[in-house]
């Protein structure tokens, strides 16, 4: 019988109104299991939300965000909000397709990170 595979491991720094990952909208990572490390590097709470998005969704991630014509996306997967300095991680199994990151916490103002540009993408193979 063979050993199940080894999640692959994304690695994310939350800052303000910014997620930094290696290889950012252009990363691809191989379907199954991924584990999603995140490091809180701000100096606000944020959260982690992973998004399907539809394979035909034109534009980028935070486009639609910005658009008075959003398309929607489902969610998969939701890391609760994390404090300034703290870590976590959280894994999900995914099958191919387009997948977004964005943080649904919202300034004092209304806006949400994600619209403030805290949104990203990334494939699945």
């Amino acid at each position: 019988m063979p050993l199940p595979k080894i999640p692959e491991v994304v690695i994310v720094d939350m800052g303000e109104h910014l997620f930094n990952y290696e290889g950012g909208n252009e990363r691809t990572v191989s379907r199954g299991r991924i584990v999603f490390r995140t490091r809180n590097t701000g100096n606000l709470e944020h959260d982690l939300v992973i998004v399907n998005l539809p394979k035909d969704l034109p534009g980028t991630l935070l486009e639609q965000l910005r658009s008075p014509t959003r398309r929607a996306g489902r969610a998969v997967a939701h890391q609760k909000p994390r404090p300034p300095g703290s870590r976590g991680f959280f894994a999900v199994d995914l099958p191919p397709g387009r997948y977004g990151l964005l943080c649904s916490v919202q300034d004092a103002d209304g806006q949400s990170h994600a619209i403030k540009g805290m949104a990203g993408e990334f494939k699945v193979r």
